[in-house]
């Protein structure tokens, strides 16, 4: 009786690790620092199923990437506490990696490229300033929210790309957008004047051709006072507008509370004068004494 229960237990044994060897759970395991990553559905599957993935693209011919290699090693071994760090052996044309080397950034699934010289100390704070996307996603129920594009309002510039899942130019196009969306993040902007408005064009301007540009900074937010200025402004022209067409009675009758919001813009103006001069005349005595 001992011996025939022995097969059945033996069979199980076999099979449980079988199972475990084989199963999802132990190919999706966090494979090591700098980890070659051998296809490219391999590498895909790692991408959606990993919050936070830094690629290594290369090539072993390429003479760049293998001068390269040590400090990508050192980097994701810095790194991986919270960041896969791999490496893959050829392109990803879905993403525009066609050349080599090249690193993208994937944060739940969205990708960023890095520009950047090749440089330990450069890549590393790279990464930590694009741990989250710096794109703004735009839907039908967000876009005019956001960006006040009809009404005028003053939100910033944007550049916006118009895109569907169905668009393989705009998957390339995510990568370089979120890596031009870097730099404006830190403060900087690049007007683009080129007389052409097309992909390539478009594309290059973002990829590198935007660095022969000045940089100019980034306006703050505008503050409560500052956006009462404005909406003033923009009723006074309002006003001035209807006086022309409709005559002053008409124009005066229908904008009554924008004269009171100028009178009461001129009140605060003139009380805030009145107190900082009263104060210096104090301070004045009080240096004379």
């Amino acid at each position: 009786m001992g011996n025939k229960m022995a097969a059945p237990r033996y069979t199980f044994a076999v099979s449980a690790l079988f199972l475990c060897l084989f199963s999802p759970v132990f190919i999706a395991q966090k494979p090591p620092p700098a980890a070659v990553v051998p296809t490219t559905d391999d590498l895909r599957r790692l991408v959606a199923t990993e919050e936070l993935v830094l690629v290594n693209f290369y090539e072993p011919s390429c003479k760049e990437c293998i001068a390269f290699y040590p400090d990508y090693t050192e980097l994701a071994k810095d790194l991986h506490s919270d960041i896969v760090c791999v490496s893959h052996n050829g392109p990803l044309p879905e993403y525009g990696v066609t050349t080599f080397p090249r690193i993208l950034f994937f944060r739940k699934g969205s990708p960023v490229l890095y520009d950047g010289a090749l440089m330990l100390d450069e890549l590393s704070e790279w990464v930590e300033l694009n741990r989250q996307s710096s794109l703004q996603q735009l839907g039908d129920d967000s876009f005019e929210h956001l960006t006040q594009a009809s009404t005028g309002a003053t939100t910033g510039d944007w550049l916006v790309m118009f895109s569907s899942e169905a668009c393989a130019d705009c998957k390339v196009a995510v990568p370089v957008l979120d890596a031009v969306a870097t730099n404006f993040r830190l403060g900087k902007m690049y007007t683009y004047n080129l007389p052409k408005m097309d992909i390539p064009t478009l594309k290059s301007f973002m990829e590198g051709w935007y660095k022969n540009v000045k940089a100019e900074a980034v306006p703050g937010l505008p503050t409560p006072f500052d956006q009462l200025v404005e909406n003033i402004a923009d009723n006074l022209k309002v006003f001035v507008e209807k006086m022309k067409t409709e005559g002053v009675v008409t124009a005066l009758t229908g904008n009554i509370l924008v004269l009171m919001a100028v009178a009461g813009f001129l009140a605060v103006i003139l009380t805030v004068v009145v107190c900082l001069t009263c104060t210096c005349t104090q301070d004045q005595k009080l240096k004379t004494e």
